[in-house]
């Protein structure tokens, strides 16, 4: 049996379980899975492993490496994020060529990053790669010859990755990242996936380099919490003409959602959405509310159109099927954008800047993600919560999570996911969201009108007091 396969059936097991005591048993499985499997212990046997198979790669300097080839899991979200770590490659082997091969929707964004090879190639089906996607893979690595390979999709095996290609030199990375990723979850603190994994390759890479593979914490400072993108001229005046010719006008309350996801375990239900919608368009301070077309739930956004009164429909614009670069530029010229836990939310997470020249866009974008499943820890944004990251733009984030006892750390694996009932939303605080989203404009609208002294301060905003009515599916 695969490890895949093992993994699924270990995953139904667990929903079985949950359905039946939806309370004990994820809350069982959650203190046992990191108090084992995040033991100091296990992280050193599987550091040492991996260390061992560098060692006997025999790679010896940074200058005999002349092409690296890293590859990730198969959403837009993991494209996005993972990106970051081909920087710290690229400090530590500042001779190779980085080749990165990822999402291939995800990479038309990716693509514009300098100094980077993508081979966006990557469709993927239900969190898994097709066939013809490790058959484009193979061709990659035929064609590239790279020196080094990191891997750190659990879904590509090991002999696509050995094809043409020693055996030693192909790293399936994931093991220790995974082990690195509960070890710190164990510990507390920083568990933001994107954060822990520059900081892994780091360390990964130092440990190589010096005193035979022995793990070092931290052997030096190196950018690890901007998340970035870049985009094209051609993208961001694509953007700017889609504003333009639909009189929207930025700073001015103008909120950019998202209604699509790739799960039902992570995508708002369509009752919380519609609510959301309908109180936003009669916020004054909102000018136009943006909603994109959705590639998974096809046509939500017209059902949500319709449930919105007609005195209202004036201030919403659907934004067509657009390249994704566009779509990141129009989230740039919004004040707000709000979005379940899906793709999107990332890129509007991390900062912009112009492929030309690395000069900045706007980055004021407040930041609200509404989870489901996945732990907001591990890959949400927030200004002040604790054991959070922010979003990186010059504005507050915030992550609002119903209260559900089921939510364990397996819950990040959606696909995998077979619960008879999805209980991911219940008691999801809707009305905290909108009392959020309204001071937050309130504020900004007294900030513009000069009255500096009566903005909201950000650590207030993030601690306002709501009443405690709550949204149950």
């Amino acid at each position: 049996m695969t490890n895949t396969g093992a993994s699924k059936i270990g995953l139904y097991l667990l929903d079985r379980l949950t359905d039946r005591f939806p309370v004990v048993i994820p809350r069982f499985f959650q203190r046992t899975f990191i108090g084992l499997l995040g033991s100091e212990f296990i992280f050193r046997l599987v550091w040492w492993k991996y260390q061992r198979q560098w060692r006997l790669a025999k790679i010896r300097s940074e200058y005999s490496i002349s092409k690296i080839l890293l590859i990730v899991d198969i959403c837009i979200g993991d494209t996005v994020l993972w990106a970051q770590c081909m920087r710290v490659l690229q400090s530590h082997f500042p001779n190779a060529e980085i080749h990165y091969a990822c999402n291939r929707t995800g990479g038309e964004l990716i693509a514009a990053m300098p100094n980077v090879t993508v081979h966006n190639i990557i469709q993927g089906q239900r969190g898994m790669p097709t066939a013809v996607d490790l058959q484009e893979l193979k061709n990659v690595i035929e064609r590239e010859s790279s020196s080094l390979i990191f891997n750190l999709s659990p879904f590509i095996p090991q002999k696509t990755l050995t094809y043409r290609l020693s055996r030693l030199r192909a790293f399936q990375i994931y093991v220790p990242f995974a082990a690195y990723v509960t070890r710190a979850w164990k510990r507390g603190g920083e568990r933001h996936v994107s954060y822990l994994s520059r900081q892994f390759f780091d360390s990964f890479l130092n440990a190589a380099k010096h005193s035979g593979g022995e793990y070092i914490e931290k052997e030096r400072t190196i950018d690890l919490n901007a998340n970035m993108v870049y985009l094209d001229r051609e993208s961001v005046s694509a953007a700017e003409n889609f504003f333009a010719d639909n009189q929207i006008v930025s700073d001015s309350g103008v909120v950019m959602f998202n209604p699509d996801a790739t799960s039902a375990y992570g995508q708002m239900p369509f009752d919380v959405q519609s609510q959301l919608l309908r109180s936003i368009a009669r916020m004054p301070e909102v000018s136009k509310v943006l909603i994109g077309k959705a590639y998974t739930s096809k046509g939500i956004e017209e059902r949500l159109l319709s449930k919105i009164a007609p005195e209202w429909k004036h201030k919403f614009v659907l934004i067509p099927h657009v390249p994704l670069p566009v779509y990141t530029a129009m989230i740039d010229l919004s004040d707000m954008f709000i979005s379940s836990d899906t793709g999107p939310l990332h890129i509007a997470s991390c900062w912009k800047a112009r492929s030309l020249d690395g000069s900045s866009l706007r980055n004021r974008t407040a930041v609200i993600a509404i989870y489901g499943a996945t732990d907001s820890r591990m890959y949400g944004y927030d200004s002040s919560a604790s054991e959070h990251t922010p979003s990186n733009q010059s504005a507050p984030s915030r992550s609002f999570t119903a209260p559900v006892p089921c939510r364990n750390i397996s819950c990040i694996n959606k696909f995998g996911k077979s619960c008879s009932q999805v209980r991911c939303f219940d008691r999801l605080p809707v009305d905290r969201v909108l009392m959020y989203i309204s001071s937050y404009f309130q504020s900004t609208d007294r900030l513009r009108a000069g009255h500096e002294s009566d903005v909201i301060p950000s650590s207030d905003l993030l601690s306002i007091t709501i009443p405690e009515r709550v949204y149950t599916t």
